[in-house]
């Protein structure tokens, strides 16, 4: 890495918007509401922010922007509730350690996770539910 010509690297960051829409313009999915890579979130955004976008756009066909406003006043409570980075926005530092000393941390940790499985001593988890419109 520190001696190739060609290595490139980007940080992963989150844009949180104010508003999804302005006139005709509508954003939808990762460019609306981008969950962020560790959250796990993005796929199920995107399709519930389709779904729900085409309720509001069938339901106010004349008037778009009405269909917009009501699109992220629906999906906004429940963007804000899965959007957050786990850990407080500490588990990028987490699992990217910057040292020898932290990876190696960092794989006595996975490796005795791995070992224990505390996974099978916990209920099924959930995700956040979202009561879904008719249309």
């Amino acid at each position: 890495m520190m001696d190739s010509k060609n290595f490139y690297f980007e940080e992963i960051s989150q844009v949180k918007l104010g508003k999804w829409s302005q006139g005709r313009c509508v954003l939808l999915g990762d460019t609306a509401y981008c969950p962020s890579p560790l959250t796990g979130q993005g796929t199920n955004l995107a399709i519930l922010g389709a779904y729900i976008l085409a309720s509001k756009v069938i339901k106010h066909a004349e008037d778009p922007t009405a269909a917009f406003e009501e699109y992220e006043k629906d999906l906004r409570p429940y963007v804000d509730k899965v959007q957050p980075i786990p850990l407080g926005g500490y588990l990028p530092l987490l699992l990217n350690p910057d040292s020898s000393w932290g990876v190696w941390i960092l794989r006595i940790f996975v490796g005795w996770i791995s070992w224990l499985q505390p996974w099978k001593y916990f209920p099924d988890i959930k995700n956040v539910p979202y009561d879904l419109p008719d249309f």
